[in-house]
């Protein structure tokens, strides 16, 4: 790992028995796992004062429940080879996601809303399967929650969890879903239902509002991700727009190798999470194409470092549909 891995508190590696799908006597390894400080880490206190809005994002995975091989792919499911004779919507009972792990889709994650013995339905969203071929290595993995997100906090006091759908056309979109902390390590949505099982997504953003009573340490553990950074960043006809995302990765990523930039005119918006208050105003960086950022003040932004566990707003400059493109990159601590 390089320098960039400080905001890593613990990494761990181990050998494991290769699972049923891989060939047999192949030695697998699991990620590196660990966790990360989602607060005021350049205070090395990881507090989130009271009354105060961080922009956050789930930088690492949950452990894989099952590691596999592509058989096939239709328009809305994924068949494992070999698959060990799943119980039918066993992967339903809790929420449950599948991450390819390789090839040209590497990094896509979408929700399982079914199974059969060895095929996977899933909601893929603005995602498709076209590209997923047969011996692309995935993994199942049980999915990040309202809930599971936010229990490494010290205190959920007051707290309220901010989703952006990211499927508004404009610029300074509100959230389009809002999570309130009822006690007990317990979540509900506006309408008073119950939020625990709502699934957040790498490469999203959220807000974390505290309430009245500081939250004294915020961390998130699990695996590394060695799959792509995987995204979809909206775009608008004639119009710039907002997507509220992240860089899917707990360790920091220069901004002028991130791969994100798409065209001269789009923009980068950076929160402080360092700061208190709410609705703080934002830091614009600006793409000018071949892979260059300036500042403010016309200087290289190359350097800037997207941070693991933080959130940031893409401004898509205007183009020529309503739609979706996709930024992939490999995070730059994997060979």
């Amino acid at each position: 790992m390089s320098s960039k891995s400080r905001s890593i508190v613990l990494f761990a590696l181990a050998c494991l028995t290769a699972p049923q799908a891989l060939l047999a006597q192949t030695p697998v390894y699991t990620a590196p796992a660990g966790y990360i400080s989602l607060g005021n880490t350049a205070a090395a206190t990881n507090n989130v004062p009271a009354n105060t809005d961080i922009v956050v994002s789930i930088p690492v995975l949950k452990s894989a429940a099952y590691v596999g091989l592509v058989n096939s792919v239709t328009a809305t499911t994924v068949t494992v080879k070999g698959a060990p004779a799943f119980t039918v919507n066993g992967w339903t009972a809790t929420p449950h996601v599948l991450v390819v792990e390789s090839g040209a889709k590497s990094g896509v994650i979408v929700p399982i809303m079914s199974n059969s013995a060895d095929t996977l339905t899933v909601d893929l969203g603005v995602f498709s399967t076209s590209g997923i071929l047969a011996d692309d290595k995935l993994s199942i993995r049980p999915a990040w929650t309202v809930q599971s997100f936010m229990s490494g906090a010290s205190s959920l006091t007051g707290v309220q969890l901010f989703g952006f759908s990211n499927t508004q056309l404009g610029i300074n979109n509100s959230a389009g879903e809002l999570y309130f902390s009822v006690g007990g390590g317990n979540w509900e949505d506006g309408d008073g239902a119950s939020a625990n099982n709502v699934i957040l997504y790498p490469g999203e953003g959220f807000i974390v509002r505290t309430g009245s009573t500081p939250i004294a340490d915020f961390v998130i553990s699990g695996e590394v991700p060695t799959a792509a950074n995987y995204v979809a960043i909206g775009e608008r006809v004639g119009a710039p727009r907002d997507t509220f995302f992240s860089y899917m990765s707990p360790t920091s990523e220069p901004l002028g190798s991130s791969g994100i930039g798409i065209s001269a005119g789009d923009m980068l918006i950076d929160f402080n999470n360092t700061a208190a208050g709410r609705n703080k105003s934002g830091t614009p960086y600006f793409y000018i194409g071949g892979g260059n950022w300036e500042d403010g003040d016309g200087g290289s932004a190359n350097s800037f470092q997207l941070q693991g566990g933080k959130a940031y707003v893409f401004r898509r400059a205007a183009a020529s549909a309503n739609r979706y493109v996709i930024s992939k990159d490999q995070q730059s601590y994997n060979p």
